[in-house]
């Protein structure tokens, strides 16, 4: 039987994949996956690009406060080529409605060898891939890897998540369990991948007080759900270990509050750090959409920040040093408070 309130995600579910329609694959219109320029730099040229483009900023907006250069997690500390993959590490199980059989759910992982100065363990960042929730896009199409290596490239221990993805199986409005399986499954598998890592935490070498989501797209509106919905543990695997996040990062995401605001977390402190960045003129999914999550965020008293950027594509690059839309020093910055990586704290603007 299909809950009685799956039918008011209906007006969202619609918006999304009026989007798909037009355009079969919302993740490859993401300009995130420019970035692979990275590959062709040496450690000396991304940071010395890096402090260019801090001097540039500091320079042209006195208020725009980026992550202090004298904070090691505010730089490089690895080239492109030095990040190792290991793909396809099964993470969980858990039921495909529209195959109507068990899946396994995998991940791929991204590390470096070298680790800031003073840590033993490594903080993490989950990335979920962006995508419409259609099956064409995965963990390794667009800027998915480029993201997990330049997130590698700075020290974290970085997974990728693959998770059930039903936009095609959802299109048709009645089909038994949607719209919210669409939501809901990625949700589940999601904080089934933070239990695995919090399961195998001394083997990983990682510090699972310290782990962190960022997303582009549909990957962006399924961590904002993990951090202000209230979906249950799922049962995608690994039950018995805490599946709390310390920080979320969504890129061209957020949600609708129309549909999905009598489903909030309302206790206030409930919602981790949040940040939101987001193209005023977005045209797949729209800027109120990082509004409705940020006013959320405050209502909770959460740590919140909007970053506002003027352009109107989709999850913009903000992670090359010297491109119109960088802001990746705030996204450090951001990181470096939410987890409490450097002494220092960071006023933003």
């Amino acid at each position: 039987m299909v809950p009685s309130w799956s039918y008011c995600l209906l007006p969202c579910a619609a918006f999304f994949f009026a989007s798909v329609q037009a355009q079969p694959d919302t993740d490859s219109e993401c300009e995130l996956a420019k970035a692979e320029i990275l590959k062709t730099w040496s450690l000396k040229e991304l940071r010395d690009a890096t402090a260019r483009s801090r001097a540039a900023r500091s320079t042209a907006n006195s208020a725009d406060v980026n992550c202090p250069s004298e904070c090691g997690w505010c730089d490089f500390i690895a080239e492109w080529g030095q990040v190792e993959v290991t793909s396809d590490i099964p993470y969980g199980r858990a039921f495909n409605q529209e195959l109507d059989e068990e899946e396994v759910l995998y991940m791929d992982q991204y590390l470096v060898h070298q680790g800031q100065d003073g840590f033993k363990y490594k903080p993490v960042m989950i990335v979920i891939h962006g995508g419409a929730f259609l099956k064409s896009s995965t963990k390794t199409s667009n800027w998915a890897p480029t993201v997990s290596k330049y997130f590698a490239m700075y020290g974290f221990h970085v997974v990728s998540l693959e998770y059930r993805r039903y936009g095609e199986y959802c299109r048709n409005w009645g089909t038994s369990g949607c719209p919210e399986i669409m939501y809901g499954a990625p949700v589940h598998d999601a904080m089934a991948a933070v239990r695995y890592l919090v399961k195998n935490n001394a083997s990983l070498a990682i510090d699972t007080s310290k782990i962190a989501l960022f997303g582009c797209s549909a990957g962006g509106l399924t961590l904002t759900h993990l951090m202000m919905m209230n979906y249950g543990e799922g049962d995608s695997g690994n039950p018995g270990y805490p599946s709390a996040v310390h920080a979320g990062i969504s890129l061209s995401g957020g949600y609708w509050k129309s549909t999905m605001w009598k489903y909030r977390k309302t206790a206030v402190g409930s919602i981790p750090p949040y940040m939101a960045i987001h193209n005023t003129g977005d045209w797949i999914v729209s800027y109120d959409k990082a509004e409705s999550a940020i006013e959320l965020a405050q209502e909770l008293e959460a740590s919140n920040y909007l970053l506002s950027l003027s352009g109107n594509g989709h999850c913009p690059n903000v992670i090359i040093p010297g491109s119109a839309d960088y802001e990746f020093d705030k996204v450090v910055g951001f990181l470096v408070n939410s987890l409490r990586l450097c002494n220092e704290v960071i006023v933003f603007p």
